[in-house]
């Protein structure tokens, strides 16, 4: 666990709740599994684009950046890419990633939401792609209030995460009924057990919170 020498009641997000990335093997098969749960990730990046006005000039920090596919893809449409993880194996990914296609403007920080310092500089724009809900609601109001301090004037947060929208007495058969999807689609027996452990032990709020 590493410890936190600032500020010793601060929550400590290197501890990873959930499916943890801190070892190279686990980081390396995230991206593969993410892959088999679909989606195009170019189409994502274009949705972040568009909705945040992105301008080549801009700053943008990714907090929860991972293998930095995000990160290497809006890369091209800013000035620079702050790509921030706690995993220092994910981070290594994405450095590879970048490099091999010789992009050059992106910095690397291993931190999370609570320890990211950018010394004072300002970001346009700050994004959060399935990364909040690895902290406790309250540490959440933590870590949107530092974003909040790291954003220039009129600066925006883009956040993707997953809330919970029905109603408490039907969390077993949502929850059922959502590893079964992934089962089904997937056909990954660790890409399931991870689910169950995000489910489990990771904190996904209220849709109302949120």
């Amino acid at each position: 666990m590493r410890k936190n020498k600032r500020f010793r009641l601060l929550y400590d997000e290197f501890n990873q709740a959930g499916a943890s990335f801190q070892d190279a093997e686990r980081a390396k098969l995230w991206e593969e599994r993410a892959r088999k749960l679909g989606g195009d990730p170019a189409a994502g990046v274009e949705r972040v684009r568009r909705c945040l006005g992105i301008r080549p000039n801009d700053v943008l920090a990714d907090i929860g950046a991972g293998a930095g596919v995000f990160a290497a893809a809006i890369a091209q449409h800013c000035r620079h890419v702050y790509a921030v993880d706690i995993s220092p194996h994910m981070l290594e990914l994405a450095k590879q990633k970048a490099k091999a296609k010789g992009i050059k403007n992106i910095s690397f920080i291993h931190a999370g939401f609570l320890t990211l310092d950018l010394k004072n500089k300002k970001c346009d724009h700050v994004v959060a792609m399935v990364s909040l809900h690895h902290l406790p609601d309250f540490w959440k109001m933590v870590a949107l209030r530092r974003i909040y301090h790291i954003l220039r004037d009129g600066g925006k947060l883009y956040i993707s995460d997953p809330a919970h929208s029905f109603d408490i007495d039907d969390y077993k058969n949502i929850f059922t009924r959502d590893i079964k999807e992934i089962e089904k689609k997937t056909h990954d027996a660790g890409l399931v057990e991870d689910a169950a452990t995000t489910i489990r032990e990771e904190f996904a709020t209220f849709d109302w919170i949120m």
